[in-house]
């Protein structure tokens, strides 16, 4: 076995030059960051948009048909009728 001690590079403090060269990237990933998450936003948003409006839609006219009687007028099919293979 290897009696020599290994540090743990994560594990060690950083000094004030590297902390600074942090900001620096980190200033650089925010700008970079800005047009991808603009793009996305662009995206994204109308299609939850829509998605969210055809299901406003969906249960406006379920409701409302149920309400003028579309159940009573719909003819149920029973699992027997629904096979397309004679019994």
């Amino acid at each position: 076995m290897d009696s020599t001690k290994q540090t743990d590079v994560a594990a060690m403090p950083l000094t004030p030059e590297e902390r600074a060269g942090d900001v620096e990237a980190d200033e650089r990933e925010d700008a970079l960051a800005e047009p991808v998450l603009r793009k996305i936003d662009w995206r994204l948003i109308p299609l939850m948009f829509i998605t969210y409006n055809l299901n406003f839609m969906d249960k406006t006219i379920l409701s409302s048909a149920s309400v003028f009687g579309l159940r009573e007028d719909t003819v149920r099919i029973s699992p027997s009728r629904s096979s397309p293979l004679p019994s």
